[in-house]
């Protein structure tokens, strides 16, 4: 069966979990690579056994799929840096938030005080 050597294992699992969090598939990508884990390797095999015709429908090397997949600890980096890019990107989600919640609140005081009458003179 094909090897993947570490550099190409590395390359991959950025790839994918960058596609998977930039989707918005992040947590659901998560669950269903743990929830598939234990057959990983079956599909592994299943894939290598349908190669020809998933070849047809979709311009993949099966091949690297096949070996990523046959190795738990690959599934283990991917789900890793999925939740590593998950959790940054609502880091920065929750700091855009705190940005605007203060813009709005500073717009707010703004408002009031164009709004309030001139003082008269004594």
């Amino acid at each position: 069966m094909f090897e993947l050597d570490p550099a190409r294992r590395d390359e991959l699992v950025e790839r994918w979990a960058r596609r998977a969090v930039d989707a918005g598939y992040g947590p659901a990508a998560v669950f269903l690579l743990e929830a598939h884990k234990p057959i990983a390797g079956i599909g592994a095999q299943a894939i290598l056994a349908f190669q020809p015709l998933l070849a047809a429908l979709a311009p993949l090397d099966f091949g690297e799929l096949a070996a990523f997949l046959s190795e738990p600890e690959n599934v283990e980096k991917l789900t890793a840096r999925i939740d590593a890019l998950e959790n940054t990107r609502q880091d920065a989600r929750r700091a855009l938030r705190a940005r605007r919640r203060i813009v709005r609140a500073r717009a707010r005081r703004w408002r009031q005080l164009r709004r309030r009458p001139p003082r008269a003179a004594p």
